[in-house]
């Protein structure tokens, strides 16, 4: 007989004919002892990246200034509570948030119900028309709407004095002019939301609706509505805190237009002169309570969403509303929508990108178009530092959240051990966290401590590793759940290690799901600004600071020619993430 002899009776050899041996007391305390081990590990690290950070922030709240020694104060909250802007500033940030919440969620409901539940015609590229928007960073999206509709100088409001009896289509310095801006950002977010609900939901009250009269302003009321309401809830409260935590479009259209909101007030007191750290941690640690209260809401309407559930064992069925003589109304509709969102914006930072100064359409400006923006931009040392830089922080901090993010879904989800939800838990937090506070958090922390973090890659690496671990949790867990655990337990009889174990068995098998979780962690790092400003340096400036930069300059034509191949690189990452089914729920 050929092949290698097993002996029967050493630990964990399968006896002849039969199933393998269970581990015997010391492999099963070596295994607890790793997890053990894994798990302590793991927590040190979380407390390093997320909870140092906040003591220190908080410690900071109640100290006269950054670095000066002395006992603690209420000085800067009692400055804040009473400061008689706060209520005009509580105002503010409320009807900022609420503005945005109709205006992305009805973009997101409408695209997710066409999509969804009707037959118009090119609906298969609904998806990818509601996911553009992820591909221009916020700041660029801000800048594009601020060429558009500036008061009598945006090229928009240029072209509709022309035509129309007004002299501006939209103030864009105004409070509408910020909610339209960032409602169109957030409006990605509710349609993958809505259109995950619809697209699991059994429609056949829908339809049983329709067939006993109902019409579809009515079916929508009374049936798709109350039956979605713990979604949209839900969708109202994510997009409430997310825009509470929004810095963009405070920053460059808040700020000049003197409507102040928390993230732009903790931006100005960091910019002051002298610096007011203390305040800026203050206002801080009154924005996390905000944005913790409305994630507790948010989870509280998830667990009780199960009484309005409609989905059960038995088949399903979704069925398309037939729109008759008005399908292609609603198509010309979503590319209008499509137009304005997507393809204005950008074709507004091209067409500056190819000026030498920034102008309206004429004959006059057609015969100065030309490619010097982009000659000038590539030879400048600051861009040429800043993609160097954003591309060594968008590699590291993904490869690094995909690598934590593996060992904590082992741990959450392998692992038998006690209290893993906390280790979770903890590394859900910066969910709740504005990156604005995470990047103040950080700065206390490299402020502080004694080892020259202030102005390195390192400490805006940590900072991004925190921010979007979350992230890499969710794609890691939800790959790691696909793999059956026998696997791994066969491996562990043979005599393999967790390390062997994870490189052999279970790195390979996720491998497509976390490397979906690589890209859009390196993705969100690309975009991101909020957190970063308050850490950079000049020598650690990243691309997306530098269009802020650029912005404030009033360097309009490479500002346009840096966005624009930026955002031919995002579009890109969009398209693979779209493919990998990250972005939808594995929806091809």
């Amino acid at each position: 007989m050929s092949g290698t002899i097993v002996d029967p009776g050493k630990t964990g050899a399968p006896p002849e004919g039969g199933a393998p041996a269970p581990l015997n007391t010391g492999d099963r305390r070596a295994r607890a002892f790793a997890g053990v081990s894994l798990s302590w590990i793991s927590g040190a690290v979380l407390i390093l990246l997320l909870v140092t950070p906040l003591v220190y922030l908080l410690w900071t709240s109640f100290q006269p200034g950054m670095l000066e020694s002395g006992g603690a104060t209420l000085d800067n909250y009692r400055q804040v509570l009473g400061n008689n802007r706060l209520p005009q500033l509580l105002i503010n940030s409320v009807v900022y948030a609420v503005g945005v919440c109709l205006v992305s969620v009805s973009i997101g409901g409408a695209l997710a119900w066409v999509g969804e539940r009707t037959n118009a015609p090119l609906r298969s590229w609904l998806l990818t028309i509601g996911l553009m928007p992820l591909a221009i960073p916020g700041v660029l999206f801000t800048l594009s709407g601020l060429l558009m509709f500036t008061p009598d100088t945006g090229l928009v409001n240029q072209l509709a004095s022309q035509f129309l009896p007004v002299d501006n289509v939209l103030n864009i310095y105004s409070l509408p002019g910020m909610i339209l801006v960032e409602g169109a950002q957030a409006s990605p977010l509710a349609y993958l939301m809505i259109a995950g609900y619809l697209r699991s939901v059994d429609s056949s009250l829908e339809e049983a609706a329709r067939v006993a009269g109902a019409g579809v302003r009515r079916t929508l009321r009374r049936i798709t509505a109350p039956l979605g309401a713990p979604t949209l809830l839900g969708v109202l409260l994510l997009v409430l805190v997310r825009t509470i935590e929004s810095f963009e479009t405070p920053a460059l259209i808040g700020v000049p237009a003197r409507i102040p909101v928390f993230t732009s007030t903790i931006y100005l007191a960091i910019k002051d002169s002298p610096p007011k750290f203390g305040l800026a941690s203050a206002y801080s640690t009154i924005l996390i309570v905000i944005t913790s209260v409305g994630v507790y809401l948010y989870g509280r309407v998830l667990r009780r969403g199960g009484q309005y559930a409609t989905i059960s064992g038995k088949g399903s069925s979704n069925t398309r509303l037939d729109l008759g003589r008005w399908r292609w109304a609603v198509t010309g509709g979503v590319l209008a929508y499509a137009c304005v969102v997507v393809v204005l914006p950008i074709a507004v930072l091209v067409w500056t990108s190819l000026l030498p100064s920034f102008a309206a359409p004429s004959a006059e400006a057609f015969g100065k178009i030309g490619l010097q923006n982009f000659t000038r931009i590539l030879s400048r040392p600051d861009f040429v530092t800043a993609v160097t830089n954003t591309a060594v922080l968008g590699l590291s901090s993904a490869v690094i959240v995909s690598l934590i993010a593996l060992v904590l879904a082992w741990l959450t989800v392998r692992s038998k051990l006690r209290g893993m939800w906390i280790l979770d838990s903890i590394a859900s937090v910066p969910l709740v966290l504005p990156g604005i506070v995470m990047g103040m958090a950080f700065l206390t922390v490299a402020l502080n401590l004694p080892v020259g973090l202030y102005g390195t890659m390192s400490i805006l690496i940590m900072l991004h590793v925190t921010r979007f671990l979350p992230y890499g949790m969710r794609t890691a867990s939800a790959g790691l759940v696909q793999v059956d655990a026998e696997l791994e337990e066969a491996a562990a009889i043979s005599g393999a290690g967790w390390l062997r174990r994870m490189w052999k068995i279970n790195l390979p098998l996720v491998l497509p799901t976390l490397f979906g979780g690589f890209l859009y962690s390196a993705l969100l790092s690309v975009r991101e600004l909020s957190g970063s400003i308050m850490l950079y340096t000049v020598d650690t400036r990243l691309f997306s600071i530098l269009i802020f930069d650029y912005w404030q300059n009033g360097e309009l034509g490479l500002l346009s020619a840096a966005s624009v191949m930026m955002i031919v690189v995002l579009l890109a990452f969009v398209y693979v993430l779209k493919r990998l089914g990250v972005l939808d729920g594995g929806r091809k």
